[in-house]
């Protein structure tokens, strides 16, 4: 009878300790799973947030090159246009003179 007891103890015992290990060995599996899923994440939406940082610089440096490249040809063609008015007026007073 005290055998069985003991035997039925160190049974319940064992069956506790199996449930207890699994259930710590189910939860350390789901937080390793959370964990490695919200890192993916983080490093996808850095990824994405890094790409688009890059791709609107990118835009942004396009742009204003494109801006100062129209700025300054529109500046050298307003300042060849004020050069050959004053060399045409010039020349044209110099002939007036002339006569």
């Amino acid at each position: 009878m005290l055998s069985n007891a003991v035997f039925h103890l160190d049974d319940m015992l064992s069956n506790t300790v199996f449930r207890l290990d699994n259930m710590l060995s189910n939860t350390v599996f789901r937080l390793d799973d959370m964990l490695s899923n919200t890192v993916f994440r983080l490093d996808n939406m850095l990824s994405n947030t890094v790409f688009h940082l890059d791709d609107m610089l990118s835009n942004t440096v396009f742009r204003l090159d494109n801006m100062l490249s129209n700025n300054v040809f529109h500046l050298d063609d307003m300042l060849s246009n004020t050069v050959f008015r004053l060399d045409n007026m010039l020349s044209n007073t110099a002939e007036y003179a002339a006569t």
